[in-house]
């Protein structure tokens, strides 16, 4: 039975030795993968810092990054495609006649963040634009009108980009 085995001196002492090995091969882990224990507000410069230097063998020129960056702007003001529900990085690079790797290098350096946040940040400056706006949209169809597919995803990405709920948004 296990409590007699436990009670075993020499088997109490090497369950005691694996857990040592465990916790310190956890915390050599974490020593070697530093980003693992910092929090994202306090270190976003250094991550986005990060995936610029991840780019610096790339072949893609600075040219090629503004072009991009123009078309990304261009595309987004004028057929707003971060409404759509099912957007992916696939679908927006396919909008633009670029490859994935480049429009997703051009948002990660130029605008400091990946493709998901890049999108529903749009989607919050448009939730906002409604929300102040004359109409009679409730926050669920205010949610879906900008793209986002459930109300929890939306309300995680309004509160971190305004600090306020979006109720707390329209009443200000």
């Amino acid at each position: 039975n296990f409590y007699e085995l436990i009670n075993n001196e020499w088997v109490f002492n090497v369950l005691l030795l694996a857990i040592l090995i465990f916790i310190n091969t956890l915390f050599f882990k974490g020593l070697m993968q530093p980003k693992l224990f910092l929090g994202l507000s306090a270190t976003d410069d250094q991550i986005y810092a990060d995936e610029v230097h991840k780019y610096s063998n790339s072949s893609v020129t600075q040219d090629q990054i503004q072009e991009t960056r123009e078309k990304i702007e261009s595309e987004i003001e004028s057929n707003k495609p971060h409404l759509n529900p099912e957007l992916s990085l696939e679908a927006f690079s396919n909008q633009l006649s670029l490859s994935p790797r480049i429009v997703s290098q051009t948002i990660n350096t130029q605008f400091q963040t990946n493709f998901s946040d890049f999108i529903n940040d749009l989607r919050i400056e448009e939730a906002k634009r409604l929300l102040k706006g004359d109409n009679n949209l409730n926050v669920l169809e205010i949610l879906y009108e900008v793209g986002f597919n459930s109300k929890s995803a939306f309300y995680e990405h309004f509160k971190k980009k305004t600090g306020l709920t979006p109720n707390q948004f329209k009443k200000s």
